[in-house]
């Protein structure tokens, strides 16, 4: 068996693969859609690509496990085959507790473990552990103005980690890592590596309506 007929049989690749075939990826669908910030009625990052919604996913999972509570979830599942990983995708603008997101990570995981062994992707617990997760959280702070972003861009880039200590005892077991991004110019480093390079340039808003055209470095 080659390389390639590999990585297209891993299980993350399976569970995505499936996940495509029954929530096929709307027309609305897309970066600009997910991150949409509904408490301030504007968009956060705009990009037509294409992309899972995992609010909807989560939605449908919740029957699988017979629940009746309105679990929390990710705003998008990105497949990235170069690590063969399963992505988390969640865009936040203003406040942002962390309970909350430990809640999404959670639930997000637990939903997707009843949906691959409905599926019979897996057959246990033990094999659904060695799939590979990682969250990853773009965070908008409230306060955030495009002068003060170019005026104080180097302060800036030392949030770029702070916060990811709260999720330390997720890491290995739920997940392999947690990424919390801040800094705008980073948001489509980010989005090209998980996306395999289907990303390359976004519109980032601003808080204070202000648009810019973001492109990565790693080209």
């Amino acid at each position: 068996m080659s390389y390639q007929d590999w990585k297209m049989t891993t299980k993350a690749k399976l569970i995505y693969d499936e996940l495509c075939k029954d929530f096929l990826i709307g027309p609305n669908e897309n970066i600009t859609t997910c991150s949409y910030d509904s408490s301030n009625k504007q968009h956060f990052v705009e990009n037509s690509t294409g992309i899972l919604n995992f609010d909807k996913i989560d939605n449908q999972c919740q029957t699988l496990k017979n629940s009746k509570s309105k679990n929390m979830s990710a705003d998008c599942l990105i497949y990235r085959a170069w690590n063969d990983t399963l992505y988390f995708l969640e865009f936040k603008s203003g406040t942002c507790k962390y309970k909350d997101i430990r809640y999404k990570i959670i639930d997000g995981f637990t939903n997707l473990y009843h949906y691959a062994l409905k599926k019979k992707i897996i057959s246990s617990r033990e094999e659904y552990l060695e799939i590979n997760f990682r969250f990853c959280l773009v965070r908008r702070n409230a306060g955030e103005v495009y002068l003060r972003d170019t005026i104080l861009g180097d302060l800036e880039r030392g949030e770029e980690l702070r916060g990811t200590e709260v999720f330390n005892d997720l890491e290995d077991f739920y997940l392999k890592k947690v990424s919390i991004v801040m800094t705008p110019e980073k948001v489509p480093d980010l989005l090209f590596t998980i996306t395999d390079g289907l990303i390359k340039e976004i519109n980032y808003h601003y808080i204070d309506k202000v648009v810019k055209k973001l492109t990565t470095a790693l080209v």
